[in-house]
């Protein structure tokens, strides 16, 4: 996952700010045509979690309900079925805005399936932190969250990433309707009340956040890394690994590792919540810093006649191996293929993990690798990448040519050299110690993953 594609999960959320122009029903079924014969020409694993028949069907429904006058806001609410019914983080739509528009001016915790005020941005100082979000508009909050959740497209419709992409991206993904001040029902602990909030510019919010600290510990904001190490522990945490110049991220782990070694430190809890992926260079250099024998990373890459055929010089290195049908396996010439060396100045010593439902991508398969070889404690919820890994590597990009909705579709799906019985491979890495956050931890900022790494240590 690279930082063009940092916010993957949301994009087919933005289906609420676009050009004003409308498309007619031939316009519309063009470009679902376009988008279909693009899906199964290029897509490495269409139907890993549906059917043909089921995607045919989809298809003819979105077709049937196809009107004259439609604007392309409309028109990529009826395309985001097909997104969540693939279940492919990777697979995407992006439709043409100008800005963000009015918000609402909350930052969100779900908890428990049920919305809270985490920081009020809004000029309305009854609404004050941890106080339960009843409704919006008249609709509830569970039915907020339902909606929004089946927007979503994550690997394999792992919930744990749908509730992290809904609650950090709330106020982009609500949909206002075009309103500027919505009915607000909260719940203080003691009473049910009604008000009013008036919706604010993104960019007034951003500001508001910056004035006030909220943005402190962005996970979009530099720094993307940290290290300390305190009380004989030590604590490495990468939040990104994209954005991070490679020099710089070798450095600052060869540093870290050898600090840890100097040290005699027997701990590390190595932080890899938020961490939505980059290169797979990353995870592999990481990897072979925490460990001393040579390991297996990706087994094989899957890819279809339409990427051979289209000849990128990416692919130059990559040999392919014919399957059945159109499909191509590739065993050498892709990065992580191969036996991995180790690196020669590793940490052997005890390593606790911890990740969330936006572990993703790449960061996720470090959660694989760690539990396929037994290599550390695992804490937190589902991982939001595959244990078995998932779609990437090389990406195809084009707009549709009428709506002009931009298409992101991977070519190749990439296999993982993991253990296959230790985890279910159609899921995200299970932890070992599965957190689940309360309104209490909530409400005193307290961090439950960390608790628990804490406990396992001293035991």
């Amino acid at each position: 996952m690279t930082t063009r594609t940092i916010s993957c999960f949301i994009l087919i959320f933005f289906t609420t700010l676009c050009f004003c122009q409308n498309l007619s029903r031939t316009e519309q079924l063009e470009d679902l045509n376009n988008l279909k014969n693009n899906l199964y020409s290029v897509h490495p694993s269409l139907y890993r979690f549906t059917s043909k028949h089921q995607l045919d069907s989809l298809f003819s429904e979105i077709e049937e309900s196809l009107t004259e006058n439609t604007s392309i806001n409309q028109f990529s609410h009826k395309l985001s079925p097909i997104f969540s019914t693939i279940q492919d983080a990777h697979t995407w739509q992006r439709i043409p805005k100008k800005d963000a528009g009015l918000q609402f001016p909350f930052d969100i915790k779900i908890i428990s399936n049920e919305l809270y005020i985490k920081n009020n941005l809004s000029s309305n100082t009854k609404c004050k932190r941890g106080y339960k979000i009843v409704s919006i508009q008249n609709e509830s909050s569970e039915s907020i969250l339902q909606r929004l959740f089946n927007q979503v497209s994550t690997d394999g419709g792992i919930t744990t990433t749908k509730t992290r992409v809904v609650e950090e991206w709330f106020r982009h993904v609500y949909d206002t309707k075009d309103l500027s001040v919505l009915n607000v029902s909260l719940n203080d602990g003691k009473k049910v009340f009604n008000t009013k909030v008036n919706l604010i510019e993104s960019r007034t919010i951003d500001s508001i956040r910056s004035a006030q600290k909220f943005n402190s510990t962005d996970k979009l904001s530099p720094p993307f890394y940290s290290f300390k190490i305190e009380n004989g522990i030590g604590y490495l945490k990468i939040v990104h690994f994209a954005p991070i110049p490679w020099n710089e991220y070798t450095s600052f782990l060869d540093q870290s590792i050898d600090t840890l070694n100097q040290q005699h430190i027997k701990n590390l809890i190595l932080d890899l919540r938020w961490n939505i992926g980059g290169p797979r260079d990353y995870p592999i250099y990481l990897y072979s810093k925490l460990t001393n024998q040579p390991f297996h990373y990706v087994d094989h890459l899957i890819t279809k006649q339409s990427t051979v055929d289209a000849n990128i010089p990416f692919d130059s290195t990559k040999n392919y191996h014919p399957l059945i049908d159109d499909f191509y396996k590739v065993t050498e010439g892709a990065r992580g293929l191969g036996l991995q060396q180790p690196h020669n100045t590793n940490y052997l010593e005890n390593i606790y993990l911890l990740v969330d439902g936006q572990s993703n991508s790449s960061s996720a398969q470090i959660a694989s690798m760690i539990k396929s070889n037994s290599r550390g404690v695992i804490i937190g919820e589902e991982a939001g990448g595959l244990y078995s890994g998932g779609t990437g590597e090389y990406h195809c990009h084009f707009n549709l040519e009428h709506s002009k909705i931009h298409i992101q579709i991977p070519r190749y799906r990439i296999v993982l050299a993991v253990d296959e019985t230790k985890n279910d491979l159609n899921k995200g890495t299970l932890p070992d110690y599965p957190i689940k956050e309360t309104y209490n931890s909530f409400i005193k900022g307290e961090d439950l993953y960390l608790k628990k790494a804490l406990e396992l240590i001293q035991f």
